[in-house]
């Protein structure tokens, strides 16, 4: 049943220029409703300090269509409560119209592998179509248990500071998978190699998700100045995502400029607490916003003038 996925990687044939792949925030009733009704049945829709989400909570958008709309890649995402500091939970589906009615699988969902089997090769590349493999792999086994093979959102050997310690996506709703970033030059740089997306546009602004090729996912939210980079491109390690800011595209709150930047795996909040980055281990604390870093003998607390030199991807700790 899914043998396009599995043999995508080795069995490809690029149709350039044979049809073409729209970007829209146009969403058909029928789609939408679908699209909320699977992402309310998901674990992603109910940190339980937020409760069940109301009609207006939740945005729909779509990602990427083919040239007939017959398939689609997109996004439903709950906005945040203007007094919450986190990231707005957000999960992808991929979706065929078939003649009763739309065939949609969510993310972290069974019906997801099917549902991206079915997308014809001129909506996705090959990467796209193995990392989303790897991503649905990816949730239904535990992370990996220290190193993540991701580095830090700054350049190799150059360091900012952490401004506030490890909290979730909502901050005193485990797992702590997110932390606060800032530094002068405030340019937020891809961490590691992975296919680019982003939720919640607005006015330059947006949720940005960076999915890697080994299930992990980095998010980053409140980035102001985005580039303009497609839905699906493939981004070097590096790349710049955007400047740190205060920007609230999906509702929240912020209070100084900083990148709010996440952990993710099988598209699941995934703790950051023993987990490594840039050659940095990450330690929780018994609240929100405590924790630690350290490297070594070294320890790095929030708030600290101690900047956090990235290793990058490959360093795996002291």
């Amino acid at each position: 049943m899914y043998s396009k996925t599995l043999r995508a990687a080795v069995a490809f044939a690029a149709l350039v220029g044979a049809a073409t792949v729209h970007a829209t925030t146009d969403v058909t009733g029928d789609l939408e409703r679908i699209a909320r009704d699977a992402f309310i049945q998901s674990d992603t829709a109910f940190p339980s300090s937020l409760g069940a989400p109301a009609d207006g909570d939740l945005l729909v958008e779509v990602l990427k269509q083919d040239a007939t709309s017959q398939y689609v890649m997109g996004s439903v995402t709950r906005k945040l409560p203007l007094d919450i500091h986190g990231t707005p939970p957000t999960a992808f589906f991929f979706a065929q119209r078939a003649a009763d009615g739309w065939k949609l699988g969510m993310s972290g969902q069974e019906a997801f592998l099917e549902a991206l089997d079915a997308m014809p090769d001129t909506l996705l590349s090959v990467d796209e179509r193995r990392i989303w493999a790897n991503q649905h792999l990816a949730s239904t086994t535990a992370p990996l248990a220290t190193a993540t093979g991701i580095g830090l959102p700054w350049p190799v050997n150059q360091g900012w500071q952490m401004t506030a310690g490890i909290h979730g996506h909502v901050p005193n709703q485990r797992p702590f998978n997110s932390v606060d970033l800032w530094s002068f030059n405030g340019r937020v740089l891809a961490p590691k190699a992975g296919i680019y997306y982003t939720t919640c546009n607005l006015g330059g602004s947006a949720l940005a998700h960076v999915v890697h090729d080994n299930g992990y996912t980095t998010t980053y939210y409140h980035m102001e100045n985005m580039p303009s980079i497609a839905d699906g491109t493939r981004i070097d390690a590096g790349t710049f995502l955007g400047y740190v800011g205060n920007a609230l595209p999906c509702g929240g709150s912020s209070s100084g400029a900083h990148v709010h930047m996440s952990l993710e795996y099988g598209n699941r909040a995934t703790a950051l607490d023993g987990k490594v980055l840039g050659g940095w281990t990450f330690h929780e604390g018994w609240f929100p916003y405590q924790g630690y870093l350290s490297r070594g003998n070294q320890r790095i607390q929030p708030g600290s003038r101690t900047l956090v030199t990235n290793y990058g991807e490959d360093d795996p700790g002291m």
